[in-house]
């Protein structure tokens, strides 16, 4: 009987009752090989899992990846520690001068400043506990929720301008709470823009995230309208729409995205393409 190998496809004479589907070795061991290969798919038993789990050559193997993974991702921007790649709440404090002072990570903020409460402190961990739980006493008599039988208001002369606030990460950037400082100063816009180096739209957009500047845009879109159609009711840009209201996360990842957005996006895409 003619029979057709499955491998090479070669015509070979076999029984009718043979079970035989390849011409020669060569082409059984090829056929042998592309079941182990399509096997690896299956789902392993738990015991065989563990072993391999406990295997040095795999330990070692996992690493040596971990360590290059963690390597590279600490080289880019967004790998890097700090407030500016955390969401967080923006904290207003009040020094005994009247200065204010802005702080993203409460905690954070007093490990960075604990000699401002207890410059002799020999356990600046402890310490900045204590100097954030001082503060987050005073938001909670704020609140009306005080813990102690008497509302507290003040930490060692310290005081709170306002309740914290949550806010995008890109108001943790070491610029943006600067400009939001210089705000709170006293110093216009204009005079921020030349201390900073930052461009207007930016600002604008860090003190509305802030909610130092109260805009009819910012409003609309705390209460659920698109940038697109808070444009079309008060029938301004949806670019100048775009700064006038907070950040939030994946607020440039919308569906409704502008052209002009989408069009930066495709470009973006293009030069990291060619990077790659």
């Amino acid at each position: 009987m003619d029979k057709k190998c499955v491998i090479c496809g070669a015509i070979f004479q076999a029984p009718p009752s043979s079970k035989k589907v390849t011409c020669s070795p060569e082409c059984r061991s090829k056929r042998a090989a592309l079941a182990a290969k399509a096997s690896t798919g299956r789902k392993w038993s738990p015991e065989k899992k563990s072993k391999r789990a406990s295997d040095p050559d795999v330990l070692k193997q996992i690493e040596s990846i971990q360590s290059i993974g963690t390597a590279a991702a600490l080289k880019l921007p967004e790998g890097q520690k700090g407030t500016q790649n955390r969401a967080g709440k923006l904290w207003v404090l009040v020094d005994p001068n009247g200065r204010r002072h802005v702080a993203i990570n409460l905690l954070q903020w007093s490990r960075d400043n604990y000699n401002l409460f207890e410059p002799n402190s020999t356990n600046p961990e402890t310490s900045a506990a204590r100097i954030s739980k001082g503060f987050m006493a005073i938001a909670s008599s704020m609140r009306g929720v005080a813990s102690r039988d008497r509302p507290v208001y003040h930490y060692k002369e310290w005081s709170l301008d306002r309740l914290p606030v949550e806010v995008d990460s890109r108001c943790g950037e070491p610029t943006a709470i600067y400009a939001m400082e210089l705000y709170l100063s006293g110093m216009s816009i204009n005079a921020i823009l030349s201390e900073t180096g930052l461009n207007y739209q930016k600002v604008t957009k860090i003190l509305v995230t802030a909610g130092f500047i109260q805009t009819e845009e910012a409003r609309l879109f705390r209460e659920g309208k698109t940038v697109s159609e808070i444009a079309e009711i008060l029938g301004e840009p949806v670019k100048r729409v775009s700064y006038l209201v907070p950040y939030t996360k994946g607020i440039y990842s919308r569906e409704n995205a502008t052209e002009n957005a989408k069009h930066i996006r495709k470009m973006r895409e293009k030069q990291r393409n060619k990077h790659d």
